[in-house]
């Protein structure tokens, strides 16, 4: 009986925790097929991002000058543009700047926004109606005029648009944390953590945070959509990263001139946007009806 029963507790830890995210990944394909689907072309898009510069058939800025604005083909799957670049290429390398801004953009704002409404939600009183108003100062500021003024003072970089774009989705983020906080503290958990003397910060990281984090990973998932539209409007204005590196905002401005004759141009990097801002948003949908309990059976 004792050697049947350490043979079963060394197995759990290779069998159990595989087969309970097997589970859960079946689950949720079963339940979300649309997000499933999603979550499928977001792994892709991320793979290809990572990888962009050895499965590219060409570098970003080789020119071919003979094969300028040649319609697609074998050799050019979405043809060239007008300096003779393949653009598929191009949208692959596009790729990395969209999804590492996208991702950088989130990351910081989240940063920020857990900092904010966490300390804001659980303070309450003078300090949370303070924070609150600053907060509607800061959300009061033209999104996309805020990223132009700072870009055009920091100057265009990759890094100057993370901190930009992750400065301004923190304001909406800190209040759904913030609620999500306000909710929480009034459990009776945090009541007697409170009552055995534990200091904020440890409730703030122990019992709050955790808590917390479903909502923040959906937060997070619809906010990278509304990075990278952010990033293509500001690359299509002109306040992108700089070139000569793609972006698929500054393809889309680029075509403007050969649009007519060459619908390629524009179609191929804004089929790229959408479909990765689709693919976002409906994962992020599907995880909100998964982990909100509220939620749980609904539809």
């Amino acid at each position: 009986m004792a050697g049947s029963q350490i043979e079963i507790t060394a197995a759990q830890p290779w069998t159990a925790p595989s087969s309970a995210a097997l589970n859960a990944v079946v689950h949720f394909a079963r339940r979300k097929p649309i997000g499933a689907v999603s979550a499928l072309l977001i792994v892709l898009m991320v793979a290809v991002a990572v990888t962009g510069q050895w499965i590219a058939p060409y570098q970003y800025d080789t020119l071919d000058i003979p094969a300028r604005l040649n319609s697609p083909s074998l050799t050019h799957l979405a043809g060239t543009d007008a300096q003779g670049r393949d653009v598929f290429s191009r949208v692959i390398f596009g790729a990395n700047t969209s999804v590492l801004i996208g991702f950088g953009a989130v990351i910081v704002s989240t940063i920020i926004a857990s900092v904010i409404g966490v300390i804001s939600g659980y303070k309450s009183g003078w300090f949370d109606t303070v924070v609150q108003r600053f907060v509607d100062v800061w959300q009061a500021f033209p999104g996309l005029i805020f990223v132009i003024f700072l870009v055009a003072i920091l100057g265009a970089s990759r890094l100057t648009l993370i901190l930009t774009m992750g400065l301004l989705f923190s304001a909406g983020t800190s209040r759904l944390i913030r609620s999500a906080t306000i909710a929480i503290s009034s459990e009776s958990f945090i009541e007697a953590a409170r009552s055995l003397g534990a200091r904020d910060t440890r409730i703030w990281l122990r019992h709050i945070m955790p808590n917390i984090v479903p909502i923040i990973i959906v937060s997070m998932s619809l906010r990278i959509g509304a990075a990278i539209i952010l990033e293509s409007s500001l690359s299509f204005l002109g306040y992108g990263t700089p070139p000569p590196f793609p972006s698929w905002g500054r393809m889309l401005q680029e075509a403007q001139p050969q649009m007519t004759e060459h619908p390629y141009l524009a179609l191929v990097p804004g089929i790229a946007i959408a479909l990765t801002v689709y693919s976002f948003n409906m994962f992020g949908d599907a995880l909100r009806d998964v982990l909100d309990p509220r939620l749980r059976g609904s539809r």
